[in-house]
């Protein structure tokens, strides 16, 4: 079965990584929140660290891009990097952010999500003109 992104969940099976109740295939619920986070208004793309960039320069897409998820006991954070479209209003993004990685990714997993920190780690001014040039 595949993953629909439109959906913002995943497959069951996808989840049963481990056969113990609250553990998660940390993997997917990345490669998850950046595939719904790159779909909120305002987000022009995920934005990823050096070694992001280089698996981008040998030709290859890592769908996780500019996540990181980290559990503590019962609890789940989420770390999202992202570059921004100029001009939206960043604690608006913030909050719409938030609120669709967990919409998404509370139902993977018995772990309240206790945080979403959002980095913008760059903003670009008239994104659409740019990629059509």
């Amino acid at each position: 079965m595949e993953h629909n992104p439109h959906q913002g969940r995943i497959h069951p099976e996808d989840t049963q990584a481990n056969s113990n109740p609250g553990e998660y295939n940390r993997e997917t619920i990345e490669r998850t929140a950046a595939s719904v986070t790159k779909n909120v208004k305002g987000i022009v793309g995920m934005s990823g660290n050096v070694a992001d960039r280089m698996t981008e320069r040998l030709g290859n897409d890592n769908p996780r891009k500019g996540v990181q998820a980290f559990r503590n006991d019962n609890s789940l954070s989420l770390e999202l990097t992202v570059t921004a479209r100029y001009g939206e209003n960043l604690q608006s993004l913030q909050q719409r952010v938030k609120s669709a990685v967990i919409e998404a990714v509370q139902p993977m997993t018995d772990l309240s999500i206790t945080s979403v920190k959002l980095f913008v780690d760059n903003i670009e001014k008239n994104h659409q003109e740019e990629s059509i040039a």
